[in-house]
């Protein structure tokens, strides 16, 4: 039996471009459109991650469920969604309009090569900590206004997702960020990794929420501590040119941080990675803030 699942929270079914509804809002319901795709923030050592969606739960204020199912289901390489390129989950979906508390991704786990990742040429199969009775929940609010569109993308994260166990094996504990494109922005600039010592690996910038933050590693489970919003590793282009980018911000003020060391950086544990420099930009709306990282 497939891993995937569905949730019907009502009788009607509609088939919207290539999905299907489930619980909508039954007719003469007020209602507005919503398309939602996937980015992501990548991992240092898997040169692929195949993550199958077969659905999307939406969880509004009022307290009714509305299923979109994903017919056939789409399975998405997360490690080419970077760089402010992302994958369309849904496209133009009619949805009741209103507050939304929730979503919730549905994710194939059980058969082989629905959801796995590619480390070192070697295939590993991945699953989800209680992903096949509860899937990939998102707690979020969202508006989906009334006779117009909601464009929505979510931030995978597999640098805070991607974990081993020990055993050989992988498991995805996803940490998620849901933002309206109609409101993010971007930081990028030009890296001379040599002016700091760098090696060529492991060189990213790490942006943090807020002015003035001291920079720290990532640690999903630092308890109200300082986390990085994402991780923006360092790219070469086909002229030799070093830089980076963090797409997919929400406008205000962020700390952005170099450091050498992120292949020392183990999610789930604190790790005293040196950063080389760090300094204070602000997002704005639709455009992209340009900061170097040239020499301290």
């Amino acid at each position: 039996m497939s891993g995937r699942w569905i949730v019907a929270t009502g009788l009607l079914v509609l088939l919207l471009s290539g999905c299907e509804l489930s619980g909508g809002s039954g007719s003469g319901s007020a209602s507005g459109t919503v398309s939602l795709a996937i980015t992501d923030g990548p991992v240092d050592d898997a040169e692929h991650v195949y993550v199958q969606f077969s659905g999307v739960e939406f969880h509004a204020a009022s307290g009714q469920t509305t299923t979109v199912s994903i017919n056939p289901p789409e399975q998405v390489d997360l490690v080419q969604q970077v760089d402010g390129a992302s994958a369309v989950l849904l496209n133009d979906v009619t949805l009741p309009a209103g507050q939304y508390n929730w979503i919730r991704l549905q994710v194939d786990t059980a058969d082989t090569r629905d959801t796995y990742a590619v480390i070192n040429g070697a295939e590993y199969e991945l699953t989800i900590p209680s992903g096949a009775q509860s899937g990939l929940k998102l707690v979020r609010g969202f508006t989906i206004p009334v006779n117009a569109q909601a464009d929505f993308t979510i931030d995978f994260d597999l640098r805070k997702s991607l974990h081993s166990t020990g055993n050989g094996r992988y498991i995805l504990r996803p940490t998620l960020r849901l933002v309206d494109n109609a409101q993010v922005g971007a930081i990028a600039g030009d890296i001379a990794p040599s002016s700091y010592g760098c090696a060529e690996t492991g060189v990213a910038v790490y942006v943090y929420g807020g002015s003035g933050v001291t920079p720290v590693d990532i640690n999903i489970d630092r308890s109200g501590g300082v986390n990085p919003v994402t991780v923006a590793p360092m790219r070469r282009d086909q002229q030799g040119r070093y830089y980076y980018r963090a797409a997919f911000l929400a406008p205000g003020p962020y700390t952005v941080a170099l450091t050498c060391e992120s292949t020392q950086d183990d999610a789930e544990q604190d790790d005293a990675i040196a950063f080389q420099q760090s300094t204070d930009v602000t997002v704005e709306t639709a455009r992209t803030t340009r900061q170097d990282f040239l020499g301290p």
